[in-house]
């Protein structure tokens, strides 16, 4: 049995606002343009009413206790003991009729070494959209998490109590929102009779193969007093440099530098598409809630190479309960169960194997 128990962690927020000046205007003036691209979603008004920048931020560290690594018991200081540490700008300009062009860019980082996470090369590499809000919902361009991320947070472990060391085992299905997206569109419904839904789609730009390198996702949650429930569905194609940020796509039977670190699947970042779909929900009774949720999870068409020595279709299915209780209004606990099972398929790539 392996226990990991993140101790002592320490976490600092951080934010300050004001009026945009001095470089801000710049965003000013791409905000507007990003304006008549949005205009579906925005009101004509005859000039700027009010705009603002908002610093903000998180610093996240913990002192983390592993009972079996390798054979041996670990104690280590580790990143995002709940969250990730990261800090960003965010903007709004006030274009009057209750619409906003909004941005937001947003960079990760270790404070223990101070160096930035995620892919090197990239100076925001969390997220980086510019778009507009107003009656009709929002829509954001740009380097975003998917919905699935966005829908599935407030349901599983990971985000309400445990951080990373209580997601779903290698975050295969993004709950924990491991993985974001690229030139992608993405729209956010108003909330109707309860209903709420969140459409994204990754621009492939391949030129003569529209759907190549693209990402389709679609999320709804309906809420209705203490009850919150949430279903998903998303699929990419060649997933390696879509998602994964691979340097190259696969190819049958040849070399290939596996971008995937993560022991449960990287046998399978070959996959010509991936997909996901799953069902969640939560229930406040007092100060409890109650939450579970289910994923079903596809590597598809798995080309074999030098890193990926597995062929065809993989198959990941989870299983979440979750529970936590306010002892106070500062401090909450939980405890959650997860099952994750691959029938046909293992890490290894040597047969069935359940996790």
């Amino acid at each position: 049995m392996d226990m990991k128990v993140s101790v002592g962690g320490l976490k600092e927020r951080f934010g300050r606002k004001g009026k945009a000046v001095g470089a801000a205007t710049i965003w000013k003036s791409a905000l507007a343009v990003t304006a008549a691209i949005v205009a579906a979603l925005t009101a004509s008004a005859p000039a700027f009413a009010q705009s603002s920048v908002t610093l903000y931020g998180d610093v996240d560290d913990a002192l983390m206790y592993t009972s079996n690594q390798g054979g041996h018991s670990a104690i280590q200081m580790t990143n995002a003991g709940q969250y990730s540490s990261m800090f960003g700008l965010t903007g709004a300009e006030d274009i009057g009729a209750g619409t906003k062009i909004i941005f937001k860019v947003e960079a990760g980082f270790n404070p223990n070494t101070g160096k930035t996470t995620g892919t090197t090369g990239q100076i925001f590499n969390r997220q980086a959209y510019v778009g507009a809000s107003g009656t009709y919902g929002k829509l954001l361009l740009g380097l975003q998490y998917d919905a699935t991320c966005d829908m599935f947070g407030p349901v599983s472990a990971g985000w309400k109590f445990a951080g990373g060391i209580g997601s779903q085992v290698g975050d295969l299905n993004n709950l924990f929102c491991d993985f974001n997206v690229s030139n992608a569109v993405k729209y956010f419904s108003p909330t109707i009779a309860g209903f709420r839904t969140e459409l994204m789609y990754r621009v492939g730009g391949v030129a003569g193969d529209f759907s190549s390198g693209n990402l389709v996702n679609a999320a709804v949650s309906y809420t209705r007093g203490p009850l919150l429930l949430v279903a998903n569905y998303e699929r990419v194609d060649r997933p390696a440099t879509t998602w994964w940020n691979a340097s190259a796509s696969p190819v049958a039977g040849q070399q290939w530098t596996n971008s995937l670190a993560s022991p449960i699947f990287s046998g399978y970042a070959s996959a010509e598409h991936y997909q996901t779909s799953g069902v969640g929900a939560n229930y406040v009774f007092g100060e409890n809630t109650i939450g579970l949720l289910y994923t079903n999870t596809l590597l598809q068409d798995v080309v074999r190479t030098s890193s990926t020595p597995f062929s065809g279709t993989a198959v990941f299915n989870d299983v979440q309960a979750n529970y936590t209780i306010k002892l106070t209004p500062s401090w909450l606990t939980g405890v959650a169960f997860n099952y994750t099972w691959a029938p046909v398929t293992c890490p290894q790539q040597t047969g069935p194997v359940r996790i």
